[in-house]
């Protein structure tokens, strides 16, 4: 968990590093797939928006926008960044719920919900050791 340190300062932090294990070599459309896309503003949470500049062309719109967080595990998340990296760092520890739920200053209920999504995405993608082969974050075409 200790690499996570840096990125546990503020959810614009934790954002970035959840879009760098999504896309390690560049944001994409989780729609078409294009590398065409142009950053926006960010979300109050820290994610990014980007427009796709190829999926707005083709719905002949002006903007075809998207977050770090589109067509991904998070999309209908109500956790802010910086609460899902620590969800991840603290799993990665092998601690329960309950505990998960009491560092991470969240609902039992909703620590329980979070680990089995988690979990089940990353289990062959990501290793309890910390070491990262993909991230599970949401695949992209």
């Amino acid at each position: 968990m200790k690499h996570l340190i840096p990125y546990l300062q503020d959810d614009q932090k934790a954002a970035d590093y959840l879009r760098q294990l999504r896309w390690p070599d560049g944001s994409k459309c989780p729609r078409c797939g294009s590398d065409a896309v142009e950053p926006r503003e960010r979300c109050d949470n820290g994610l990014q928006r980007c427009n796709c500049g190829h999926c707005a062309v083709r719905l002949g719109q002006q903007f075809a926008m998207f977050t770090d967080w589109t067509s991904s595990i998070f999309e209908e998340s109500k956790l802010r960044p910086l609460e899902w990296l620590l969800v991840m760092g603290l799993w990665q520890l092998t601690l329960n719920a309950t505990d998960i739920a009491a560092a991470a200053n969240i609902q039992e209920r909703t620590a329980q919900r979070c680990i089995p999504t988690w979990a089940s995405t990353s289990r062959s993608s990501h290793r309890r050791d910390g070491a990262s082969t993909s991230a599970g974050l949401g695949a992209t075409p």
